[in-house]
């Protein structure tokens, strides 16, 4: 496999972030790329200095687009070229069969016109893929049985695969960590579109036309499979500790920004105040602030957001033996 890290260096601290987590996957992937931006008190040269291991691709790109633009630049520098395979691409669809028996000429003119933008697969089969993952958690342990259970899933021809699995929207998988097979690289990098990277609305947008959009558009055309069933589990902090309890690998900083509200919370609260919500907050930038407080008592109490700036955050002690574990202060990435 091959490794595609997309991340934004916020501090002097990142490449240990960076270092850390390629220890626990590099000894899997064959060819990796850093795609990254920088903010400007940051040195570039130092990051890519203080990364540790060797042949590495580095690609410094702006901060724009979030994960999802850093990934297809990162998966069209792999320079991954396939001639299309006309036969290959009749044989796998049985409704071009119906329509065109054995009309090659017919078959490419299909893909030309229509298959291409369909999402349609005209290159013959590989067992190849490239593993999409970001900055956004540290992975808490070894993955060793995470990447055997990828290796089993793309055995079986398994073209995209998700780490977690959610249904807040409708089934998509999680983007901080997708496992895509060489056939989809052209499909996703032409479904990233400008109005699909559209960071106006703050990352709500980018969840909803890149995570959620483009994970159910592979889920329903291609053979997907995903590792674990996390639900809301990777946004509620006690929910979290049991998935970790089952081996799941990842501690998201999201979950390390939450705060314990007591049972009365929603009666007690009168400071509520959402511009600073929607500030604390960037993917729910997009609501008014009528809908913002609704958000709050309906949802953002349960989840554990902030709404004040001073607030402190709760991490469950199983979380905190973890992280120590790492010998990462955590606390630097949580900016």
């Amino acid at each position: 496999m091959d490794l595609i890290v997309a991340c934004h260096i916020k501090n002097d601290h990142w490449y240990k972030l960076i270092n850390y987590n390629l220890s626990k996957i590099i000894n899997y992937c064959k060819k990796i790329y850093i795609v990254y931006s920088i903010s400007d008190n940051i040195n570039s040269k130092l990051f890519e200095k203080n990364i540790l291991y060797k042949n590495i691709n580095f690609i410094k790109v702006k901060n724009e687009g979030y994960d999802f633009k850093k990934y297809k630049i990162g998966l069209l520098s792999m320079n991954v070229t396939s001639k299309p395979d006309w036969n290959a691409y009749l044989n796998r669809y049985s409704d071009l069969q119906k329509s065109f028996g054995n009309d090659i000429i017919a078959v490419e003119t299909h893909w030309w016109k229509y298959g291409k933008t369909e999402g349609r697969i005209c290159q013959l089969d590989t067992n190849k893929s490239v593993i999409l993952m970001n900055d956004s958690f540290i992975l808490s342990r070894n993955i060793d049985d995470i990447i055997n259970k990828i290796q089993e899933k793309i055995n079986n021809k398994v073209k995209f695969i998700g780490l977690s699995r959610a249904d807040i929207h409708k089934q998509h998988y999680q983007s901080y960590f997708w496992v895509l097979n060489y056939n989809l690289i052209q499909s996703f990098c032409d479904l990233m579109t400008e109005e699909r990277l559209d960071t106006s609305k703050g990352s709500h947008n980018i969840i909803m036309k890149c995570e959620v959009e483009i994970s159910n558009l592979f889920i329903n055309r291609y053979k997907s499979d995903f590792i674990y069933h996390t639900n809301l589990d990777n946004l509620l902090l006690d929910s979290l500790v049991k998935l970790l309890n089952k081996g799941y690998p990842v501690i998201k900083f999201q979950c390390l920004k939450r705060v314990k509200y007591d049972s009365n919370a929603k009666k007690k609260i009168i400071d509520f105040n959402p511009k600073i919500y929607r500030e604390l907050h960037n993917d729910l930038k997009y609501l008014s602030d009528k809908d913002l407080s609704f958000h709050f008592f309906k949802f953002g109490i349960t989840e554990g957001r902030k709404y004040k700036y001073n607030q402190i955050s709760y991490i469950p002690q199983t979380i905190k033996i973890l992280l120590d574990n790492t010998g990462l202060q955590y606390e630097d990435f949580l900016i």
